[in-house]
């Protein structure tokens, strides 16, 4: 759970920035986070989603937020 909590807290924190204006994601970002969006989200998707994910969304925050790095 404490990883899933890590995510609430930290998309809502996006989320927040991004309604006041102080995060606009790249369009490669966008359309990644449509394509989750879209998707039925479990284990095997989010894996997945996280392995392919577009090199020019690896240096946005987007990405932070989905798979912190260690």
């Amino acid at each position: 759970m404490v990883l899933v909590d890590a995510l609430r807290r930290d998309a809502a924190a996006l989320v927040e920035q991004y309604g006041a204006g102080r995060w606009v994601p790249e369009q490669a970002e966008g359309e990644f986070a449509e394509g989750l969006a879209r998707g039925r989200w479990d284990g095997a998707f989010f894996r997945a989603c996280l392995r392919d994910v577009p090199s020019a969304v690896r240096s946005g925050r987007l990405v932070d937020v989905l798979a912190p790095r260690r």
